[in-house]
Formats: structure tokens, sequence, C-alpha cells
């Protein structure tokens, strides 16, 4: 089980950070974007207006993820 937690990990990681399509499909599969604007949390929804997932702030990533009860990163 260990070696396949690394594994998947990995995997997944390396898709959601290298992959240049991830970030705007993210964004129109979910409703990451309306999720930023809401007064959730004390620091900005978003570190850059662009840039890939590393652009992105936790809670509106988790909460786009649960909207559209695709829970990605909890695979």
């Amino acid at each position: 089980m260990d070696e396949l937690s690394v594994i998947s990990c990995d995997l997944y990681r390396g898709y959601v950070r290298e992959n240049k399509d991830f970030v705007p499909y993210f964004r129109s599969a979910t409703p990451e974007q309306e999720l930023g604007k809401l007064p959730l949390g004390s620091r900005p929804a978003k570190r850059r207006p662009t840039g890939g997932v590393e652009s992105l702030r936790a809670i509106p990533w988790i909460f786009a993820w649960t909207q559209n009860r695709l829970m990605l990163p909890a695979w």
C-alpha cells in the first residue's frame, strides 16, 4: 500500500502541476472563480491572476472539487 500511495501521489502531482491544460480545465469544470470571490478565509483567493495550480489558494481549490462532486485531491 505504501508503494501504491507514493506512485499515485507522484502521478497526481505531476499531472496537476505539469499539464498546461489542467488549470483551464479546472476553471471551466468547477466554480473555482466564483468561490474565489467569496469572503472566505483571511487570505486572497489567488496568489497571481495567471499561473499554474500553485497560483490557487486551498479554500477555493477544495471547495471547487466538492461542488462538482469530483474529489480528485482526495483520491
